[in-house]
């Protein structure tokens, strides 16, 4: 056997192997005898005809057939030997198949190798968010304006109406339509508080039929986009009463009045902030562990959390059906940037691990099974089993782990948000 390892771009390499016969021979007489178990021929039962008599007949093609086969069995073999680090799918490039070998060529990303970098004494800001009473209010008058009534208008004269909205997108330069489909609708919110100021800005004082132009500010790097907007349909919104008997509904009987379901409210607005705030503080120390590190990342790796974030986007739409108007291409670039940080931080994760010797103990997965246990009204002891065989948790769990330890090795000041 003859192997040549070629480096090439970032973290992608290519083998090439060739076979002589002498190497292929072993291979062959398994699939020879795999394919015996299947054959079919008058005068013998199935998995009764002679080796010989298989060989002579259907040789060449079972030699054909089983070179794929005997390639990546052989690529494997090749990895663990030299212990390769191979990340994602490798992909078959060349696959010659002649009388006197086999030669293939496959291409492959291997984890990068690189320094642990300063992950201790990271500094971040901690926004600190008192929940008020306006904070309930505001959230109070969500929940009436989502209980309320509807009534078709003709003309948008305030925050409390919905828009439907066909969005078309054009090109910047030609200003001709990207696409021949109509898009489907969209459903804007004007009070809802996460809207484009200018996106509110155009919707104020539109009528049915009436047609606008919308270009979103770009995120990131990406490319501006321009779109062309036609007025559906306006709805008028009638905020419900805050009264008992509203409350007792939407609580499913929990609480009868609006004082005990105002209380409520600022709980859980207050362990809501709490965990955005964790959250936040999390995300920083992540990223600046990560800015702190410099090598190549596997595409492989960022295409398998694009991939993800594409499943997590369709989730949000009827049937997983993205719209005929939904840019793939797009989706992938505006993500890009967060997906080389999730790739870089999922090797440095290991590195850390590794450095700290950090292992889960049953106090990790006690935690978890009483979190779990009081949501779903489980028993904690069956649920111990279970996570202590589901390799996915003690993932989730180690993650978990490793993003308190930096978050502990972390100086982290507290500031006004």
């Amino acid at each position: 056997m003859e192997k040549q390892l070629t480096p090439l771009e970032g973290c992608k390499h290519e083998l090439t192997v060739t076979l002589n016969q002498e190497d292929l021979n072993p291979h062959f007489e398994e699939a020879y005898k795999r394919a015996q178990k299947e054959v079919k021929m008058q005068g013998f039962r199935q998995g009764k005809v002679p080796l010989g008599m298989i060989k002579k007949k259907f040789g060449k093609q079972i030699r054909r057939d089983s070179s794929e086969d005997i390639a990546n069995a052989e690529f494997n073999k090749i990895v663990r030997e030299d212990e390769l680090r191979v990340v994602g799918q490798p992909i078959m490039n060349r696959l010659d198949v002649e009388d006197t070998g086999l030669t293939f060529a496959i291409t492959f990303d291997v984890l990068p190798e690189f320094e642990l970098g300063e992950y201790k004494g990271i500094t971040v800001d901690k926004p600190v968010k008192e929940v008020t009473d306006a904070d309930v209010d505001a959230e109070i008058d969500r929940i009436l304006l989502e209980k309320g009534t509807m009534e078709p208008v003709e003309t948008v004269d305030g925050d409390n109406f919905v828009v439907k909205a066909a969005f078309n997108e054009v090109d910047p330069a030609t200003g001709e339509r990207k696409f021949e489909e109509d898009a489907e609708p969209q459903t804007v919110l004007l009070a809802d508080p996460n809207l484009s100021s200018d996106l509110k800005a155009l919707m104020r004082n539109l009528s049915v039929n009436d047609e606008f132009d919308y270009a979103p500010a770009p995120q990131g790097d990406t490319e501006p986009r321009k779109f062309h907007a036609t007025v559906l349909e306006i709805h008028a919104i009638e905020p419900a009463e805050f009264s008992n008997e509203l409350v007792e509904e939407i609580s499913g009987g929990r609480f009868f009045s609006t004082e005990e379901f105002r209380d409520e409210l600022k709980k859980q607005l207050v362990d809501m902030t709490a965990n955005r705030i964790k959250e936040s503080v999390e995300n920083r120390v992540v990223d600046a562990v990560v800015s702190n590190h410099d090598f190549d990342v596997p595409e492989s790796l960022v295409r398998e959390h694009l991939t993800q974030y594409l499943n997590e986007e369709k989730k949000r739409y009827p049937e997983e059906k993205l719209p005929e108007t939904f840019s793939i291409e797009h989706f992938y670039e505006t993500m890009r940037p967060t997906a080389e940080k999730a790739s870089k931080w999922f090797m440095i994760r290991d590195k850390i691990i590794e450095s700290e010797k950090l292992e889960l103990a049953d106090a990790d997965y006690t935690a978890y099974a009483e979190e779990v246990a009081g949501q779903y009204n489980f028993p904690v002891e069956s649920l111990m089993e279970i996570i202590k065989n589901d390799e996915r948790i003690q993932q989730q769990l180690m993650s978990k782990k490793v993003i308190d330890t930096v978050v502990d090795f972390a100086i982290v000041n507290e500031v006004e948000a």
